[in-house]
C-alpha cells in the first residue's frame, strides 16, 4: 500500500506517493479535477521499472488549498519544478496528463538539466479551452463565476462532467468520484481554488505559447492524445505547430482524455517502451 508523505514547497504542504522498484525515477502528474489517486491503475504496471514519485497538484487531494495567490499554469510549473529540486531529484522521467502533461512539457523547457524524458499525454494547453463541445460551454461558464460545481452535495453533476472524459465509461468508478469529491473538500477553500483555476484557464496555453518552443532536443518527448480526447479538434494540430520538430505524437485508440484510468496498459507501454531507447 502507498504511504502519503508530505513537504513544505513555495509556502504550500505538497503530498506525493513514493513507491517503485527501479532505479530510474519517473514522476506522475495527474490532470485537472483529479488527486493522486488518478494513478492507481498505471502505477502497478510501471512500479517494476522506475523508482515512482507521483504528487497531489497544488490545491488538489491532500495538498493545501492557499489562496494567496492565483491558481494560474506558473503556480503549478513553479510548485513541481521546486519539489524536483526540493527531492533532489535528476535525470527523472516525467508523464503526465491534461495540465499534468502541460507542466512535464513546460519543466522540460525550463530545467533540462533534471529531466531525461517526457510524456505529455492529453494536454490541456488550448486557447485557454477546458473541453469542447456543449459539456465544455457548462463546465467553462459555471467554473468561472461560481464553486458549486466542485461542492460535495452535487456529485451527479461532477461525475457527469467527469464521464464526457471517458471513452470507455465503466472506467470511471463510484469508487473513484467518492475520492475526489470527499478528499478535497475537507478543506473548505477547495472550492475557491478551483474557481481561481478556472478562471485562470487563459494562462496554460499563455505559458505553452512561450515555453513550449524552447524544449531542447536533448530531451526525448512525446505527446500523445486519446482518440476520443475532449480537447477541441484544433489542440493536436495547434501542438504540432509550436512544439519543436523532434517530438513524437502518438494517438491511443479508444481512449479518451482520462488515458491513465481509461486505457492504463497502452499508456504505461508507451513509457515502458521508451526506457530502451
Amino acid at each position: 500500500m502507498n504511504t502519503y508523505s508530505k513537504i513544505r514547497v513555495n509556502d504550500r504542504d505538497i503530498t506525493y506517493w513514493v513507491t517503485g522498484r527501479g532505479e530510474q525515477t519517473l514522476l506522475l502528474l495527474h490532470t485537472l479535477r483529479t488527486q493522486i489517486e488518478y494513478t492507481e491503475r498505471i502505477v502497478p504496471l510501471l512500479a517494476d521499472q522506475y523508482h515512482i514519485i507521483v504528487p497531489d497538484l497544488p490545491g488538489f487531494g491532500r495538498s493545501s488549498k492557499e489562496l494567496n495567490h492565483p491558481y494560474n499554469a506558473n503556480l503549478f510549473v513553479e510548485t513541481i519544478g521546486e519539489l524536483i529540486k526540493k527531492l533532489d531529484q535528476k535525470d527523472i522521467t516525467i508523464a503526465g496528463e491534461s495540465i499534468g502533461g502541460t507542466i512535464a512539457l513546460c519543466l522540460a523547457a525550463q530545467m533540462p538539466d533534471r529531466i531525461s524524458k517526457v510524456f505529455a499525454f492529453n494536454p490541456h494547453d488550448t486557447m485557454g479551452s477546458l473541453i469542447s463541445g456543449p459539456v465544455g460551454r457548462i463546465v467553462s461558464y459555471v467554473g468561472r463565476y461560481t464553486e458549486e460545481p466542485f461542492k460535495r452535495d452535487i456529485p451527479a453533476l461532477f461525475k457527469f462532467i467527469l464521464k464526457a472524459g471517458f471513452a470507455n465509461k465503466n472506467n470511471l468508478t463510484d469508487e473513484f468520484v467518492e475520492k475526489l469529491i470527499t478528499v478535497p473538500t475537507q478543506d473548505h477553500r477547495f472550492a475557491l481554488a478551483m474557481k481561481s483555476l478556472m478562471q485562470e484557464a487563459p494562462s496554460w496555453t499563455q505559458l505553452a505559447d512561450n515555453m513550449y518552443p524552447k524544449i531542447p532536443s536533448s530531451i526525448p518527448t512525446q505527446v500523445i492524445y486519446g482518440d476520443k480526447d475532449w480537447s477541441p479538434k484544433y489542440a493536436y494540430k495547434q501542438n504540432e505547430r509550436r512544439l519543436p520538430k523532434h517530438v513524437r505524437f502518438q494517438t491511443l485508440k479508444n481512449t479518451g482524455h482520462f488515458s491513465f484510468l481509461d486505457n492504463p496498459s497502452a499508456s504505461a507501454r508507451i513509457i515502458q517502451a521508451a526506457q530502451s531507447e
